[in-house]
């Protein structure tokens, strides 16, 4: 039984890879070969590059920290052809002053949340 679920599930696995849905065999063809031009674009030092530049600093919404996060995006994004906005919008994020870590039982303990800052 267990075999036999399992070739089912391959089955399927391989009929929907072998029809797109939401595509006729034409148009499946063409964005076959736009998703391969995608993934041929990506470039693992790019990403880095990415990576590095949104975890540079943190980025709170509503900082300036944040505001620099979101010129960089929207700079990319126009870079890439694509066309951005942004939507200004009030909200309301309260912001922890501290926090702790309590133990209450069986012997109340606190614990120390401090983390040391790395360099760089």
């Amino acid at each position: 039984m267990k075999s036999c679920v399992l070739l089912i599930v391959w089955l399927f696995a391989v009929t929907a890879r072998a029809q797109m849905t939401g595509f006729s065999p034409g148009a499946q063809e063409k964005e076959y070969h736009a998703e391969q031009e995608l993934i041929n674009a990506i470039h693992p030092d790019t990403l880095r590059s990415i990576v590095i530049a949104l975890s540079r600093e943190v980025h709170v919404a509503g900082t300036p920290a944040q505001a620099r996060t979101r010129d960089y995006v929207v700079d990319r994004w126009n870079r890439a052809g694509l066309s951005t906005q942004v939507y200004p919008y009030d909200v309301y994020i309260p912001l922890a002053i501290r926090s702790t870590l309590e133990l209450d039982t069986p012997v109340k303990k606190t614990f120390d949340l401090h983390e040391e800052q790395f360099p760089g």
